[in-house]
């Protein structure tokens, strides 16, 4: 669920179910029907993934896909 992408300037709830996965009563199954209320009173809210992470892991995989590329091109001539 986490590497789910959706663009567009909408909202979704991605962030929001992933903090309430990532509670230690979810994870230990000690929830309850009034457990979501409970989290609702509180007023429990996802935190926004940093934006410079994101840039630095695409960086990182365009990086990898460029150096991907030259190694097999690289082969290719050697085979030839």
């Amino acid at each position: 669920m986490k590497e789910l992408s959706i663009r567009g300037d909408f909202r979704t709830t991605v962030e929001y179910l992933i903090t309430l996965l990532e509670t230690d009563s979810f994870q230990q199954n000690t929830i309850d029907t009034s457990w979501l209320d409970a989290l609702i009173a509180e007023r429990v809210q996802a935190d926004k993934p940093d934006v410079m992470l994101g840039v630095i892991c695409g960086a990182i995989h365009v990086a990898d896909q460029t150096f991907m590329n030259s190694s097999q091109h690289f082969h290719s001539s050697l085979e030839r």
